[in-house]
């Protein structure tokens, strides 16, 4: 079931490649200019997947088109196949599909774990912001008390309240400001991180 070193070779480049490229369309670009440089009797071809489309080598000679999990390749060889060649070349698109799939899949991943961060940071930042109103709030609301103005109790909670309040609000917007650099980041003990 072999055709022989430059399909070994081809698939070694693929998965080298699958290694160290993320973006999909630089995958499928890449992957596809290996298969005109690598294997026999390809002269060129051209492909589409959902993200875009693309063309590699000289695309003249017989033209087979292969398609598998919404990616269509189109080879041009400078010969007719024989029924196992092009046997052999549909697993070899089928392989390269899958790989395609899963750096779209991988990237939709990142993709949805990036939003969610935004979201539970928000989600925190909000609930921050809330309190501080809530606290407001109760300030204001025993400041509506008759007498409160002049009554010693109110000045002393104002007094403890504000400059708390004021702490906390301002490590609220610290936390909206884009995130710091590793190298102002520092190590603490477990017990006081969690204190």
């Amino acid at each position: 079931l072999s055709i022989g070193l430059p399909v070994e070779r081809w698939l070694e480049a693929l998965a080298n490649l699958a290694l160290r490229e993320e973006d999909p369309k630089v995958f499928i670009e890449q992957a596809c200019a290996e298969i005109a440089q690598r294997l026999p009797w390809v002269k060129g071809g051209e492909w589409s997947t959902g993200s875009g489309v693309g063309r590699f080598g000289v695309n003249e000679g017989s033209r087979l088109e292969f398609s598998h999990g919404g990616m269509v390749l189109v080879l041009y060889t400078q010969h007719a196949l024989s029924p196992t060649l092009i046997w052999h070349y549909n697993l070899l698109v089928q392989l390269l599909a899958q790989f395609h799939a899963d750096k779209l899949r991988a990237l939709a991943l990142k993709q949805l774990s990036y939003m969610q961060a935004i979201h539970e940071t928000g989600a925190r930042l909000t609930h921050d912001v809330k309190n501080l109103l809530q606290s407001l709030n109760t300030l204001c609301s025993a400041g509506t008390e008759p007498g409160a103005e002049s009554s010693p109790e109110y000045r002393s909670l104002l007094r403890r309240q504000l400059p708390a309040i004021s702490e906390r609000l301002a490590d609220t917007l610290a936390k909206l400001n884009a995130p710091q650099g590793l190298d102002e980041a520092h190590w603490l003990p477990a017990t006081v991180w969690w204190q």
